[in-house]
């Protein structure tokens, strides 16, 4: 039995939709983004980062960073099949893009969403969003020209492709997104109606389905 602390259409998305595929037990603990509760004394000590999402193990150990939870449930429960296996050039590539995801477009929705806690003094941050923004189109738009089948690696649906749904989703660009990238459009409504994954999907975004 795992909790996982998140928010709905947070970075917790990411580790319940993989925690549905495994078809393991969990429950959620809700940690509100909108009132600052991760930035609370009490969640620190879960997380001393004071992010989220944060996952307790059924011993009790707490793991953080959506991408080393995720990589940690599949070392965990193994056979799902939902990353190739070590050493293949198939598992090279899945890495590359789970780390590009996790590096280079994830923490610049902070950015996007949170202008003013990276602006410089006199510097606007509507500025820095938009730059940020900009930013953030052009690395998507490599996700897009490199997706190369069904799913983003081609016919087998991977973690990979549940990690780029989930944050295709974010910085309010959903509409941009659907209407500039179809490719990653198509693969995130397909993770998004796929039946395990489809109840956790209405929770985090209900508008869509």
């Amino acid at each position: 039995m795992y909790e996982l602390y998140g928010d709905p259409g947070s970075g917790s998305a990411t580790v319940e939709l993989l925690l549905c595929e495994l078809g393991v037990k969990y429950g959620t603990r809700d940690i509100s983004l909108h009132d600052g509760s991760q930035r609370s004394d009490q969640y620190a000590r879960l997380n001393p980062q004071r992010k989220i999402p944060a996952l307790v193990t059924g011993d009790g150990n707490v793991v953080t960073e959506s991408a080393a939870i995720l990589l940690w449930l599949l070392e965990r429960h193994p056979g799902s099949g939902l990353l190739p296996e070590p050493g293949s050039p198939d598992r090279a590539e899945a890495l590359r893009w789970l780390l590009f995801m996790a590096t280079e477009l994830y923490p610049i929705i902070e950015m996007i969403d949170y202008p003013e806690r990276f602006a410089p003094d006199r510097c606007d941050p509507e500025a820095l969003r938009n730059r940020a923004l900009e930013h953030w189109h052009r690395r998507w738009r490599i996700v897009e020209d490199n997706i190369r089948g069904r799913w983003l690696m081609g016919e087998s649906f991977s973690i990979c492709d549940i990690y780029m749904a989930v944050v295709s989703r974010w910085a309010g660009q959903a509409a941009w997104v659907a209407e500039n990238l179809p490719e990653t459009e198509r693969v995130a409504r397909a993770v998004g109606a796929r039946t395990r994954c489809r109840a956790a999907w209405k929770r985090h975004f209900q508008p869509e389905f």
